[in-house]
């Protein structure tokens, strides 16, 4: 009957599947994927970006903080930007800052995250809407910022217990600090 079928459609998805990812393996490509996750969203961006990048992008950020939407961002280095919640991460602390390689994590709405590894000779990003891998890049960020907030607070005694350039810290298979 047309009953049944209805009922049976109802569970039914249409579109694409939450759990589908897709490499982008060209850094044009993942500037464009940014520039339109930027440009759909409606409510949060959280992205933690380089300097490169950002300047691409700007537009998109300054138009989606003038439709409202919510902006929390890591910026790599030092930055002059007005918009958004900006979190300046120290680039001589990154694991990125000696080989030249830039990472981007941009997840948009908490519903598709875009990320990715940038190197001078090659592009490698991934763009999903899988739950969670979109959790999981979201609190990356999260974290991220509260590290930063932590640091910019309790920096003299974050150096006393864990070492100048925070070694103790970075020891994620010991949980020690320094002896004084």
């Amino acid at each position: 009957s047309l009953y049944a079928v209805k009922n049976e459609l109802k569970g039914f998805k249409s579109g694409i599947t939450t759990s589908y990812t897709w490499h982008i393996n060209d850094y044009e490509g993942l500037i464009l994927k940014a520039k339109r996750m930027l440009d759909t969203s409606r409510d949060t961006i959280f992205l933690s970006i380089w300097p490169e990048e950002i300047k691409t992008l700007i537009k998109s950020i300054s138009d989606a903080e003038t439709r409202g939407v919510k902006i929390a961002i890591i910026h790599y280095g030092t930055t002059n930007i007005k918009f958004g919640q900006i979190y300046r991460h120290p680039v001589e602390d990154t694991i990125y800052a000696n080989g030249g390689t830039r990472g981007v994590t941009l997840v948009a709405d908490s519903k598709e995250v875009l990320m990715g590894k940038i190197e001078s000779s090659k592009t490698e990003a991934v763009w999903s809407m899988n739950e969670g891998l979109v959790l999981m890049a979201e609190d990356y960020v999260k974290h991220d910022i509260y590290v930063m907030k932590i640091v910019s607070r309790f920096d003299p005694l974050l150096k006393e217990k864990f070492g100048l350039r925070y070694e103790k810290l970075r020891d994620v298979h010991r949980d020690e600090e320094i002896k004084t």
